[in-house]
Order: C-alpha cells, then sequence, then structure tokens
C-alpha cells in the first residue's frame, strides 16, 4: 500500500504542477514575442520543461486529454479526439471546434522561433474538421469548418484552409481526396473518461511492484548480506556486496530480453483476436482497448536493438509483419519502425526501409475507429519519414523519397520513384546507386553478409553493456541515496540527480568519440558491405540523446553537441533538433533550431551509403520539423521552413527563404529579423566554419 501511495502521489504531482505552474508563472499567454534568454524567457521554458513531463499525455486520445488542455487554457469542443500528444507551450491560443479529428504525431506547439525570436501565434480548427496524423499547423493557421488536411501534411505560418476543401503536402495545397472513411456512431464520453483515467493509472500499477523491490532490498536483502555490505556511507567498501549484485545484474540482462521477447510476440496477438480488420469499432469499447494494447506493446524498443542487421527481419516476421519470402540484406529495416497493428503490415520480397518509417492501420472518425492492412510491393525502397496508409497506392519496385506523401488515389504505382509532398514521380534509380549491384548476389554476397553479421552481433552487445552500465550506475547510487538518508539527509540523493545527468552526457560522448576512432566522420560513398559502414551503423546504435531532453532551449544543448563532436557557433538555439552524426555538422553563429528538426548527414538508397558534410552558416533559422540532408549548404541569414526538405547538395543563398518538400526558394527574400546578424567572423574563423575536416586515409 505504501508502494501504491508513493507512485500515486507522483503521478498526481507532476499532472497538476505543470498547470500550477503555467498559472502562477505565465498566466494567459496572448500572441507575443519572447527574446530568447530574455527576461520573460525564463517563466516560458520552466513551463515547457514541466508540460513535457506531464504523464497526461499517456490519455491522448481519450476525453481525459481534452480536460487537460481545457485546464491550461485551450478551448476545445464537444465529442472531439485528438490522438497527438502535443500539449502546446502557449495553449490559450489553442481553439479547436467540434466533432473534430486530429491524427498521431501531429504538432501544433502554437509558437516558432526565428532569429533568437519566440513568437506565438493562434491555432484554430473548425467544427467536424480531420487533420491527418504527423503534420505540423504553424502559428496562424486555420482549419476551417468541415475541411480536411491529408497526413504528413502542414500548413505554413498564415495558411488558411477553407471550410469543406480537402489539401494536401507541404506547404498544403487543394488535394481532393476524401479522409475521413470511417463513419461516426453514436458518442460515448463515459467509457472515455473510464478509459483515459485507466491509461493514466497503469504507471501506478507498474511503478509500485519497484518501490516494493526497492525496500525489499533495503530491509529483506541487506540482513542476508550484512557481512558483505561494508560502510553504509562508504559503498566503495562493500565490493563483495557489489560485485555479486552486478553479476546478478548482468545475468538477468539476457532473462529480461527473452521474456520481454516471449511476452511481445505472444500476448499482443491473443489481445489481437478481438479486433477484426475492416469493422467498425465504437472508440473506448473493448476493440479500442485492444487495439490501443496491441499497439503500445508491439512498438517496444526492441526494433532499436536488432534494427541495421540480420536480426531484425525475423524480429519483425514473429512480431506479425508479412515479409515472407525475405531478401536478406543485412539492413533490411532502420532502428525506428512503427506500426498500429503489426498483423496488418504486408511487405513485397526484398522491400528496403532506410529508417523512420511508420505503418498506420487504425482510420478514425471522432467517434468510431477500424483497421486496414497496409500494404506494400515487392523490391522497394523507402527514405526517412514515411507514412503509409491502407489507402496508400505503392506496387512493386517503388523508391519513396525521405518525407515523401505516398499517394492514396490513382493507379498504383510501380517501377517508378515519388519524390516531394504532393509527390511526383521521379527515376527509379540511377546509375551511381548500381555501382554495388553485383554485391547483391553470389558467394561474395553471402560471404559479406556473414561478415557483416558477426560484425552487428557485437555491436548488439556493446549497446546492452553500454545501457546496462549506466543503469547499474544509476539503480546503485540511488539506493546508496536512499539507504544512507537516515545518516546523511537528502544531499546525497540531490548530489546524485546532478551527478548522473552529467556523467551519462560525458559517458555516451566518449562511446561515440571511440565508435569513430575519436575522429570526425567523412564523406563517404560505399557498399553496405563496407566496413566503414558497419561502423557508422555501430554509431547509430550506441549513440543517445537522452541529456538533450534536459537542456534543450538552453546554452548548454550548445556546450553537449560539440561535446559529441558537431562544431557550433556562439549563442546557438536550439529548441529540440537532431543531429544524426554530429561530426559531420557545422552550425554558424546566432543560429535557431526549432523544435523537431533534423540535420542527416547520410542517405542510403538501394543499398549504397552515401555521407557528406552540412554546413549551417551564421544567423540561419531551420523552422520546426525542417529536414536538412546531407552536402548541403545553407547561406547567411537563411530560413528553411516548416516541415520542409532541403535535398542533398542544395546550396541556399545568403538570406533567402526556402520551403516545400522538396524545398524552393520563395520569390520574396526572407523578412529581416527582429535581432540583428552576428557581425562578420575573421577570415580565419570563417574558413573553419565552411570547409568541413579532411578526410580520414
Amino acid at each position: 500500500m505504501r508502494s501504491v501511495g508513493i507512485a500515486s502521489a507522483i503521478l498526481v504531482y507532476f499532472s497538476i504542477l505543470p498547470v500550477v505552474a503555467k498559472w502562477v508563472l505565465v498566466g494567459r499567454t496572448t500572441v507575443q514575442e519572447i527574446r530568447v534568454w530574455g527576461p520573460g524567457y525564463y517563466h516560458y521554458w520552466v513551463v515547457r520543461w514541466l508540460l513535457g513531463l506531464s504523464p497526461v499525455r499517456l490519455a491522448a486520445g481519450t476525453p481525459v486529454f481534452l480536460w487537460y488542455l481545457r485546464l491550461l487554457g485551450s478551448r476545445i469542443g464537444r465529442n472531439t479526439i485528438i490522438h497527438s500528444s502535443t500539449i502546446p507551450a502557449f495553449p490559450d491560443l489553442l481553439t479547436i471546434g467540434s466533432n473534430v479529428v486530429i491524427c498521431p504525431g501531429t504538432v501544433f506547439n502554437c509558437y516558432r522561433v526565428d532569429s533568437g525570436v519566440i513568437r506565438s501565434g493562434p491555432v484554430t480548427v473548425g467544427d467536424r474538421a480531420f487533420v491527418g496524423g504527423h503534420g505540423v499547423l504553424d502559428i496562424d493557421t486555420e482549419v476551417g469548418r468541415d475541411a480536411q488536411l491529408a497526413h504528413s501534411s502542414s500548413l505554413a505560418p498564415g495558411q488558411r484552409l477553407p471550410a469543406g476543401e480537402s489539401w494536401h503536402g507541404t506547404p498544403a495545397v487543394p488535394g481532393g481526396d476524401d479522409h475521413r472513411t470511417v463513419p461516426d456512431v453514436a458518442p460515448r464520453p463515459l467509457r472515455g473518461v473510464v478509459f483515459g483515467l485507466w491509461v493514466i493509472l497503469t504507471p501506478v500499477l507498474l511503478s509500485a511492484p519497484l518501490f516494493t523491490i526497492t525496500w525489499f532490498l533495503l530491509e529483506v536483502f541487506p540482513i542476508i548480506g550484512d557481512p558483505l555490505r561494508g560502510s553504509a556511507l562508504l559503498p566503495w567498501t562493500a565490493w563483495p556486496y557489489n560485485v555479486i549484485v552486478l553479476g546478478g545484474s548482468l545475468v538477468l540482462v539476457p532473462v529480461g530480453i527473452a521474456t520481454g521477447l516471449l511476452w511481445v510476440f505472444t500476448v499482443p496477438r491473443l489481445i489481437n483476436m478481438l479486433v477484426k480488420p475492416g469493422r467498425v469499432y465504437p472508440l473506448y469499447g473493448v476493440g479500442y482497448v485492444a487495439m490501443r494494447m496491441v499497439m503500445r506493446m508491439t512498438n517496444a524498443r526492441f526494433a532499436q536493438l536488432f534494427g541495421d542487421s540480420n536480426y531484425i527481419t525475423g524480429y519483425l516476421s514473429l512480431l506479425g509483419y508479412r515479409i515472407k519470402p525475405v531478401i536478406q540484406t543485412g539492413t533490411n529495416f532502420g532502428m525506428f519502425t512503427r506500426h498500429d497493428i503489426p498483423y496488418l503490415v504486408r511487405l513485397g520480397s526484398g522491400t528496403m526501409v532506410s529508417d523512420g518509417i511508420i505503418f498506420m492501420n487504425a482510420e478514425y472518425s471522432s467517434t468510431a475507429f477500424r483497421v486496414r492492412p497496409t500494404v506494400v510491393g515487392s523490391h522497394s525502397f523507402f527514405g526517412n519519414d514515411v507514412l503509409v496508409t491502407p489507402t496508400g497506392r505503392i506496387g512493386d519496385n517503388v523508391l519513396l523519397a525521405t518525407k515523401v506523401l505516398v499517394p492514396i488515389s490513382g493507379e498504383l504505382r510501380h517501377d517508378v520513384g515519388l519524390l516531394g509532398s504532393p509527390a511526383f514521380e521521379i527515376p527509379r534509380s540511377v546509375m551511381r546507386d548500381a555501382a554495388f549491384d553485383d554485391l547483391k548476389s553470389g558467394p561474395e554476397h553471402d560471404r559479406l553478409l556473414q561478415a557483416k553479421l558477426r560484425y552487428n552481433t557485437m555491436t548488439i552487445v556493446l549497446r546492452l553493456l553500454s545501457r546496462w552500465f549506466i543503469g547499474v550506475l544509476a539503480a546503485g547510487l540511488s539506493l546508496w541515496a536512499i539507504d544512507v538518508h537516515p545518516h546523511a539527509g537528502s544531499w546525497p540523493m540531490a548530489l546524485v540527480l546532478f551527478v548522473l545527468p552529467l556523467f551519462s552526457a560525458l559517458y555516451f560522448a566518449l562511446l561515440e568519440q571511440a565508435t569513430m576512432g575519436f575522429r570526425c566522420m567523412q564523406s563517404r560513398y560505399c557498399s553496405i558491405y563496407d566496413p566503414y559502414f558497419w561502423r557508422h551503423e555501430r554509431f547509430w546504435k550506441l549513440q543517445s540523446d537522452a541529456a538533450a531532453g534536459l537542456v534543450n532551449g538552453t546554452p548548454f544543448k550548445a556546450w553537449l553537441l560539440r561535446l559529441h563532436g558537431a562544431r557550433i557557433g556562439r549563442q546557438l538555439f536550439d529548441d529540440g533538433s537532431n543531429f544524426v552524426e554530429r561530426s559531420l555538422v557545422t552550425v554558424g553563429d546566432y543560429c535557431t533550431l526549432n523544435l523537431g528538426s533534423i540535420l542527416q548527414g547520410h542517405s542510403l538508397e538501394d543499398g549504397t551509403f552515401k555521407s557528406d558534410f552540412i554546413v549551417v552558416q551564421d544567423g540561419v533559422t531551420l523552422a520546426p520539423k525542417a529536414f536538412v540532408h546531407y552536402g548541403t549548404h545553407v547561406g547567411e541569414g537563411s530560413l528553411i521552413d516548416t516541415d520542409a526538405f532541403l535535398m542533398k547538395g542544395e546550396e541556399v543563398p545568403a538570406g533567402q527563404w526556402w520551403h516545400g518538400n522538396p524545398a524552393k526558394p520563395m520569390p520574396a527574400r526572407r523578412p529581416a529579423p527582429i535581432r540583428p546578424l552576428a557581425r562578420s567572423a575573421s577570415p580565419r574563423r570563417r574558413l573553419r566554419q565552411e570547409q568541413p575536416p579532411s578526410p580520414i586515409p
């Protein structure tokens, strides 16, 4: 009972604290401009950081989540369903009508940062509107009554989607497709409240046993291990006791992995029997509960462990994907593959996925849902961040470029490439990507595949050991702080909470640097069977961004990026970007990187690996979810707009404003920033910014 009480108190505390902090520190938010790190910035940052800790995010897709947004100041109508877990930093600027559907992954933060200034703005969604998944509603945008915005589509600042129309793309343009394919049923709000509370209380039921185990270790096990413990105040004197504990925890790692795999391979299959494909179910009923449970359990992090190796196809097949017969490449899937129902994902033979693919099997109305299969043909290739729905028209031998909007109407595409949002056709492949076709079959392929398997297996072991070490260290220090509390007070726990994130950042930075031999990455063009690429895969496996979430929006983020090998200028404001390969990136002075922006220094097309440097000069702004590819050069004072995709090799002249997917220059120059750009750097410093380091021999 004590364990349940503590877990419940923690849950209530982290749910209520952000609401209280918002009204006390910020009050009612309005359309305004806040200079970063200025007088008003600290209160805003504290509230946003606390909102990121709120467990109510788990209740997205239920009325409880809507209540929480209303407590924060948002205006939301009846029978609306928000599956996205976004909690806007300026909640008073969010207005959503009745019977609205907002699908998972859509971002509506009600602010963006440009040239060091936070600009807030309203986001309005009218009655009976439909907003697809994994898009962006930027500031000062509006979706009209009965309007529809497709999946993976975005509205740029100032855009208005007229009532009754259907738009798609980035930025959205008229599309004409109907995305509300699920009929409404009678609403059941009481069921939704019960289900939402159950979802939030689930962590209590899961964490209470952890508190019980902690008390067991502190109160029962010490009696058995007293002769080995040494001094409670000096844990390093208890080395025999610590050796026993470390050995036991090391044995528990493979046991835990085996148990987890057995669970995700069996239990979700039994639960999934309650959901029939094609049948319309009311929200919050038995079918909805079963679908959510299957989704949560089968999207466990085992894909991050087995991705980029031979093991991933076997794992996904056992999970429920229908991908046989498998043509093994050693890199069939990346580390971040997501789905709604794995048993409804059907992929043709020889299909290869770079990373970040999402199979959205569930379709929603404001009161009901259904699941249907997502089908992809054979010998296709997916770039990064591609969303596939049941209505996707993808046949055999199709290349889908990064962030492409998968077409849902027209003829079935085959033997072509698709690029952009909205998508247009390009050649399926180019001669350069066929340079290593001789390694895709035959005895040499088999030999290299086995060598890659051995290397990837060692990489998986190293990942497990690295996480095991930091986990045991955290658990050991925390238990020590609790154990000495009666003698030393609260300062040991405060010291642990301060030291652990700092040590974790240093530890993973050292691990990443060691992976690449303490050298910068280099521009490279090679096969996936080249040992250099295997080392690059090991880098992806061993890196960790856990510490970044604690320092987003602070000056410490630049220090952390430098620690990991990036070349960062003065006064970088990073609100939550992702540097996939830090040592391939150079960022100048006074740059602004918004939440969800990505700088990726590589691509992987049809088994050909390419990497190159990214140079971002002084005063550049990357808007929310902007994607900058390898080999690009972004000129001084430029703006890459919301959800834009800056393709490989692009040269953005100084002061320009690019938007769209693929990104293209706007006719007008970028609006003048409020904050002046940094003074011109010295010739020596500018040369250091613009020229990447010399490649490794």
